[in-house]
């Protein structure tokens, strides 16, 4: 049983995981506050939309207080669906393409299949 066992795990290729040093979170800042300089008004518009649309839930919720929990739920599956415009930017950015807000509202049409799944995965994860 044991030598199967080591024999099967031989095959599988064992994923190396890298350290992240204590010191990248402010990388990561820095180079967000960097695309922000760089697209401020598609950066800044998507987060005003997104705290917008927490705005009106939050207000729905405040008039109907047992929808709250729903409603907080529902802005929490949707969220990162608006992230990918933020991701989109960034990447035009990272590869010195023109930044365009129009192709970055567009960019969940290059893996809509994946990312209805993960839609479908955050859906499952709410209803249990």
């Amino acid at each position: 049983m044991n030598q199967l066992l080591a024999e099967s795990c031989e095959t599988i290729p064992v994923p190396r995981v890298r350290k992240v040093g204590v010191e990248r979170p402010w990388v990561w800042l820095r180079q967000g506050g960097a695309d922000l300089l760089r697209t401020p008004a598609q950066s800044l518009g998507t987060g005003a939309l997104v705290a917008a649309i927490g705005l009106a839930l939050g207000g729905a919720g405040w008039q109907a207080s047992y929808m709250a929990p729903a409603l907080l739920g529902g802005f929490l599956l949707v969220a990162p669906f608006l992230a990918i415009v933020l991701y989109a930017l960034s990447r035009q950015m990272e590869h010195s393409e023109v930044v365009d807000s129009a192709q970055a509202w567009r960019a969940w049409r290059a893996n809509a299949g994946s990312i209805a799944l993960f839609g479908l995965m955050l859906a499952l994860a709410y209803i249990v």
